[in-house]
């Protein structure tokens, strides 16, 4: 048996610094890549700076939400390691 999180219904994520609270059905996990944005020919473009396992000792598999800011009224991203992650809450 498997403990089949359902990532559309997580609310909150535990880290390090306490509970984050997570807009709806903006959780994600993927690969971990540094990038560099620049323009060309008027369009975005992005370098990859760093690979997703590019250094095997660091994990290539994060997170990222956008979190709800109550006091302040403006949402931020966040993106972590996913070994980061304590716990999470639906």
């Amino acid at each position: 048996m498997s403990l089949a999180i359902k990532v559309h219904k997580i609310k909150r994520v535990l880290l390090i610094d306490g509970w984050h609270e997570i807009m709806d059905d903006t959780f994600i996990i993927d690969a971990f890549e540094i990038v560099e944005e620049g323009f060309e020919d008027d369009k975005k473009v992005y370098e990859v700076i760093l690979k997703g396992g590019a250094i095997k000792e660091i994990t290539s598999t994060g997170c990222g939400w956008i979190e709800k800011r109550a006091s302040s009224g403006i949402n931020r991203e966040v993106y972590c390691p996913i070994t980061s992650v304590l716990a999470i809450s639906y």
